[in-house]
């Protein structure tokens, strides 16, 4: 029917993208320097993966004074490349973190 509410709808597709893999998101504990996200986002494109939102917290109380946290979503093929993309990051000296 033509009742559908597209906020819904959006919720929806989201948790489907998500649920198959096709949009995931990591945390990565960074130091706060020139040069970072660079050197995040080429690793995931050269993976093949895509950046569609990135959230850059300097603010926790929990990090040192001159690190941040940085999130990013991305969306990939399947959970498959997302793990790849994470490996990649690891073996770069990139250190993930497990936020919920």
């Amino acid at each position: 029917g033509g009742n559908i509410d597209v906020n819904i709808l959006n919720r929806v597709i989201t948790r489907g993208l998500i649920m198959s893999g096709r949009r995931n998101s990591l945390t990565i504990a960074l130091i706060d320097k020139p040069g970072q996200l660079v050197g995040v986002s080429s690793i995931i494109s050269q993976c093949g993966g895509n950046v569609i939102s990135v959230h850059h917290d300097n603010g926790d109380p929990n990090m040192d004074i001159n690190s941040c946290f940085l999130k990013i979503v991305m969306e990939t093929r399947d959970n498959e490349q997302a793990e790849q993309i994470k490996q990649k990051l690891a073996e770069a000296g990139f250190q993930l973190v497990d936020r919920a």
